[in-house]
């Protein structure tokens, strides 16, 4: 009797049974594809996006200085004028291993305003030759603009710097703070220690480091291989800057000088190449500066 009470339980259940078991694989299914789904996902701020050309510019080539031949271009208003307008040029700064066309998104919208723009290719870097009898460092990098600047006849100027080139426009407005007008400072650093120690396995910086290899063997005018000049900007990566508070101390404030330079600290909110309280520090230890973090934006903004 147990058994025929088991039997006909089993029975009456088994549609059930079935029932629930093509629910669970089809909710299995829907795990699956959502796995997959979010694998292929990537974020905003984890993906490159494309680069568009830049414009033509009013003027392209090299300057000799410092022992090197400086390739930059000039866009926007005429420099002359502009200046006698009471317009500080605005001069861009690239990181490194870069060069100045991935201002390109920054000088087409820009060009048509009232600033003269000045982008560089620092030395080594984009179509600039290098100096190898000497390592590279920031404070020859920044004597390189202060030297173009002169030859221009540039006396006071404002900066947009990334990464390196924020390094640089720190420099500038140290050494140089009677020159800078504003500095706008992104994706800047103190020490090799606020470079983040996993930033070379993220997407975005493979993919970059992709990009500037081809780049390398399209515009360097320069004979060494890419390894070679990988080795001398990494050796000053694991070196400088080397800067602390007092460093910072420097650049005189607009709550004491009414010409001090007018200083940006900006950062990503999902910065991956500089640790996340960088930033913080930075605007703390230069007194009157702002920080600025933009939205769902990484290193590479």
């Amino acid at each position: 009797m147990a058994a025929l009470i088991v039997l006909t339980l089993c029975l009456l259940t088994a549609p059930l049974l079935r029932a629930q078991e093509v629910k669970l694989q089809s909710l299995l299914g829907t795990l699956d594809n959502n796995v997959e789904f979010q694998t292929a996902y990537r974020a905003p701020w984890q993906t490159m996006p494309q680069l568009p050309p830049m414009p033509a510019p009013k003027f392209n080539g090299t300057a000799s200085v410092n022992g090197i031949d400086l390739w930059y271009a000039i866009y926007g208003a005429d420099l002359v004028e502009s200046q006698a307008q009471g317009h500080a040029p605005v001069v861009f700064l690239h990181g490194g291993f870069a060069n100045s066309d991935y201002f390109s998104y920054q000088v087409d919208y820009l060009k048509d305003g009232p600033h003269t723009l000045i982008t560089i290719d620092s030395r080594a870097q984009g179509r600039s030759t290098d100096d190898t009898s000497q390592p590279i460092t920031f404070d020859i990098i920044t004597q390189d603009v202060v030297a173009l600047m002169d030859l221009l006849q540039v006396e006071r100027f404002s900066t947009v710097g990334w990464s390196d080139g924020a390094c640089t426009s720190f420099g500038l407005a140290m050494n140089y703070s009677q020159r800078i007008d504003r500095v706008f400072a992104f994706g800047a650093t103190y020490n090799p220690e606020n470079i983040n120690a996993t930033v070379m396995e993220t997407h975005t910086f493979q993919t970059y480091m992709e990009w500037v290899q081809k780049e390398y063997k399209i515009y360097s005018p320069s004979s060494a291989s890419f390894e070679d000049f990988e080795k001398r900007l990494l050796a000053m990566w694991s070196s400088e800057p080397h800067w602390s508070a007092e460093s910072f101390q420097k650049i005189p404030s607009r709550f004491d000088n009414p010409n001090a330079p007018i200083i940006w600290i900006v950062a990503g909110d999902s910065e991956e190449a500089v640790t996340r309280t960088t930033p913080g520090i930075l605007h703390d230890w230069i007194w009157g500066s702002s920080l600025v973090v933009l939205p769902s934006v990484g290193h590479f903004a």
